[in-house]
């Protein structure tokens, strides 16, 4: 028998085990509770870098930190500004760092809502992608959707940012589906969770394509999708590297289930008709290639330049433009554009080109003269 405390009706060896068991409890519970914040804190912490669902992903699973991945079909959507680096160049850095994270925000809002995960931002570039980790039977058809509704949420942006002074955005926006390695890639020292595959690579080619407020979307995307959403003319482009020519299809309405209509941009397409000589190059992957092509203005405006160039570009294709001139102490800095069409007229090559990235005092400059003509 056990010792006996007089006064109590409990021995004394039971009283201590229940109280040495307590302590045991409490201290399971402390520790718990510990783990708890300290699990929260990662996913709050690292949730900034990466979808939550990752995280959960890493955090919950037995392999969650192993090197390594598995093949899925998914959508990828990839996003990128024009004319970004040329703005940055021209502004003060900190400024530019608070617009860009301030559309990066907005954006993240945009993908979000649509179950997108983003993968990483690529300086102005956002690579999202759909279909993990968690897959959906509509994968492709909430990245079009989401694609339409980034869109839209830039046009509700740039009108603040032209009450505040800054210059509107533009961003393309390129999306393709397809097979690819998903995991986490890289070492034991240092290790990302993303994807990777020639499926990221033909999304970034097509949104290469892309002017500023267009969707684009490939072949095998379109073919998931096509009786939900409204298209124009698809077209086909050859790009390096690839065997075969991308045919891509712009996208302006998805119909079905979400309901959503690219907003209409304003283009003002009578501009000032005015014969300006320059040259041109072609850009290939950001840097100039081939020769220079002289040619002259037949009418410009702030978004369209239709002139008459002594070579015949390709639809799609990238130049930089430097007009051979100043005038009125103002030279224009270089303008970037996409061949929008080229084609014969009286013997010479009608070419229309799309203003991609312009200095906004060269576009002021522009509407003045239009205003002025008109």
């Amino acid at each position: 028998m056990g010792s006996f405390v007089p006064g109590s009706s409990t021995p004394r060896e039971i009283r201590e085990i229940i109280s040495s068991r307590t302590q045991m409890l409490n201290k399971i519970l402390e520790v718990s509770e510990e783990r708890l914040q300290l699990v929260n804190f990662i996913r709050n912490t690292f949730g900034r870098y990466l979808s939550k669902r990752v995280v959960d992903e890493i955090l919950e699973t037995t392999d969650g930190q192993e090197i390594g991945g598995r093949r899925k079909t998914v959508t990828v959507l990839m996003s990128d500004l024009r004319g970004f680096t040329g703005l940055s160049e021209a502004r003060d850095p900190e400024d530019m760092v608070r617009l860009l994270n301030r559309y990066l925000e907005r954006m993240s809002e945009v993908i979000i809502k649509y179950d997108g995960m983003i993968d990483e931002f690529i300086g102005d570039a956002i690579l999202t992608v759909f279909g993990v980790p968690e897959e959906h039977d509509d994968d492709p058809l909430r990245a079009v959707a989401c694609a339409l509704a980034m869109q839209n949420a830039l046009v509700k942006l740039n009108n603040e940012l032209i009450r505040e002074g800054y210059p509107p955005l533009e961003m393309g926006i390129g999306i393709n589906t397809g097979s690819v390695i998903v995991g986490n890639i890289g070492s034991e020292i240092r290790a990302k969770y993303g994807i990777v595959g020639a499926t990221v690579n033909v999304a970034s080619r097509i949104e290469s394509n892309t002017v500023g407020g267009e969707v684009l979307i490939g072949e095998s995307t379109y073919r998931r999708v096509k009786g939900s959403v409204t298209a124009d003319s698809p077209h086909s482009v050859m790009m390096k590297g690839l065997k075969k020519p991308l045919v891509i299809y712009p996208i302006t309405a998805i119909v079905e289930r979400y309901d959503i209509k690219l907003g209409s941009r304003p283009v003002n397409r009578h501009g000032i008709e005015i014969c300006l000589p320059f040259h041109c190059w072609k850009v290939d992957d950001k840097k100039m290639a081939g020769e220079a092509m002289s040619g002259e203005t037949i009418n410009i405006n702030e978004n369209l330049i239709t002139a008459s160039v002594e070579t015949h570009l390709e639809s799609l294709t990238d130049i930089k433009l430097i007009f051979d001139f100043c005038m009125d102490a103002h030279c224009f800095s270089d303008i970037y554009a996409k061949v929008v069409s080229a084609e014969e007229q009286n013997n010479k090559i009608v070419t229309r080109f799309r203003i991609t990235a312009m200095d906004q005092e060269d576009r002021d400059i522009l509407k003045k003269w239009a205003s002025e003509a008109a």
